[in-house]
């Protein structure tokens, strides 16, 4: 059977102390060291993602809701998801995005339209925490991680209008 100093021995290798060198195969302390260098090295901001414009013409789009799919393959954090759209200064606009990770719809994401009233003639919407593009201010912080497949379907329409144009874009942290 063990003693106490051969248990205190075993805790001491496992844990370690906050000067052991940055390992993965090491202590606990090691491994958290070395996590610095696997987010500077592994984990990389993947460019945005943008898809060409739903509607760039000069007929009304009126209130009919169109939408565009952005999709990815591969592992990583989807960041934000927004809009940017030209157009009226006078109109108000619904949006929404709903997301679909490895094949799983994320439930009640983007089931409501968020509304805004634009103050000019172009704007960039970014999405809420439930998938509502309605905030002007500042970028969301989303964090939905994914391990192979990502797929986000933003919709859009205006209450009336004559041409103009919106473009869905991701933000996406990839490994």
């Amino acid at each position: 059977m063990f003693g106490s100093e051969e248990i205190l021995a075993f805790i001491r290798r496992q844990v370690g102390v906050r000067t052991d060198a940055a390992d993965p195969a090491g202590s606990l302390h090691a491994k958290i060291g070395n996590l610095k260098e696997v987010l500077q090295n592994y984990i990389k901001n993947y460019t945005i993602m943008q898809l060409s414009t739903i509607s760039s013409n000069t007929s009304s789009w009126g209130s009919t809701e169109q939408s565009v799919t952005i999709s990815y393959n591969g592992t990583g954090i989807l960041q934000n998801i927004y809009i940017q759209a030209s157009g009226s200064s006078s109109w108000t606009s619904r949006c929404r995005a709903t997301v679909t990770i490895d094949g799983m719809a994320l439930p009640a994401f983007g089931s409501v339209n968020g509304s805004v009233a634009w103050g000019a003639s172009d704007v960039i919407l970014f999405a809420d925490s439930m998938g509502k593009l309605n905030v002007i201010d500042s970028r969301a912080n989303l964090a939905i991680p994914f391990r192979s497949s990502l797929s986000v379907t933003i919709y859009f329409s205006v209450s009336s209008g004559g041409g103009g144009s919106m473009v869905g874009k991701l933000e996406i942290y990839r490994y």
